[in-house]
């Protein structure tokens, strides 16, 4: 816990720790601010693999782009793989064990997650001139993409919070779910995707 507390701020914000290795801890470094400027920066390595009583080192050392082209990482559920967002081309996978990048789901998603294994993956997609999002499921296998959510209305943030839908799956699998306040309070909506079920929809 030490380490962590130690940690610069643009760490802590996106910090994962591995399924399956408590040791072993997904840290992603954000832009920051000047403390004397006050003017945004850029750092060149977003994500970072940290185990206990070693060094951080970069997942994409070769990665020329600054940290503001990717984002929304997650790890896979079995530990070896780490999952984000490459806001130019898609929702990513980098197997840890054999250092193999695979580029799994469309571009075009904000937020993204994918089911145990790999093969769905569910995103928001922003719309802008009018500030609606969409959600939608996706089957890595036939590379076809269904809106399950076609249209819904940013809503305001409460406080430090926003109420982007970063869809997840739950229930093993069997649900995505999502926040929203469209009835007034905030709620967590559920939407029945078993075993791809959402792409006939």
């Amino acid at each position: 816990m030490a380490a962590l507390q130690r940690a610069p701020e643009q760490f802590l914000r996106e910090m994962r720790i591995c399924p399956t290795d408590p040791d072993l801890m997904l840290p992603a470094q954000d832009g920051w601010t000047d403390p004397v400027t006050g003017q945004p920066q850029k750092t060149r390595a977003r994500l970072w693999l940290i185990r206990r009583g070693q060094k951080a080192r970069p997942i994409l050392p070769a990665d020329p782009q600054s940290s503001d082209h990717y984002g929304h990482e997650w790890w896979d559920r079995d530990g070896q793989s780490v999952w984000y967002i490459d806001y130019q081309t898609g929702t990513r996978k980098v197997d840890l064990l054999i250092a193999r990048l695979q580029t799994i789901g469309p571009q075009g998603h904000t937020h993204s997650h994918c089911d145990a294994s790999g093969r769905f993956v569910v995103g928001d997609i922003h719309t802008p001139p009018d500030a609606m999002w969409k959600i939608a499921f996706f089957d890595a296998a036939t590379r076809h993409q269904a809106d399950i959510v076609p249209e819904l209305p940013s809503q305001p943030s409460p406080g430090h919070y926003h109420l982007q839908p970063h869809p997840q799956f739950c229930l093993q699998d069997q649900d995505v779910c999502y926040p929203t306040s469209v009835l007034g309070p905030v709620e967590v909506t559920l939407i029945l995707v078993r075993d791809g079920a959402a792409i006939s929809m």
